[in-house]
């Protein structure tokens, strides 16, 4: 028993170690990162580049490309929060997580189970990512010029760049 928790245990932290390694790259700035990461959760990290992105590629091909890449990193986050916010257990080789989701006036409790092999393939894609994201994202953008950051109490940024582009000024 303790030797089936301890490998869950093991899967659970490998496919948040390999998560993490897939949510720095959205970051874009080495230099800043942290303090993106620590003060914007993922989603809104995800659309600014996803936003950054899209504006600086012209062709519709190369857009689809980076649509593509970024649903599946939008869909390891999916596997996340079933990681981050599941109990679990371990079942066959693989583990079970358990989880309740309440939203808007329903109450769902969804099977989610996932072998080894699950893991393994969820544990590679995120690899694959990772490389993906240097490759073909992080490096096709580039700090906007000129944007404007206005007063905090506007509520509004205009002519916004990448969050790199955001935090450049800072870098300086």
């Amino acid at each position: 028993m303790a030797d089936d928790l301890d490998r869950a245990c093991a899967q659970v932290g490998r496919f948040l170690y390999h998560f993490a390694n897939l949510e720095n790259q959205i970051d874009l700035s080495l230099n800043s990162a942290n303090m993106i990461t620590g003060s914007v959760d993922f989603y809104k990290r995800f659309n600014f580049v996803l936003t950054a992105t899209l504006n600086q590629i012209k062709d519709a091909k190369g857009q689809e490309r980076v649509k593509k890449i970024l649903n599946k990193v939008s869909k390891h986050n999916d596997y996340r929060q079933v990681v981050a916010h599941s109990r679990f257990e371990s079942v066959g080789d693989g583990v079970k997580f358990t989880r309740v989701i309440a939203r808007q006036g329903t109450v769902r409790i969804p099977d989610e189970t996932w072998s080894k092999k699950d893991f393994e393939d969820k544990y590679e894609v995120m690899q694959k990512l990772v490389k993906q994201l240097k490759e073909e994202v992080v490096e096709r953008v580039r700090p906007m010029k000129n944007y404007v950051a206005m007063p905090a109490n506007t509520g509004t940024i205009s002519l916004m760049g990448s969050p790199a582009a955001l935090l450049a000024s800072l870098d300086d």
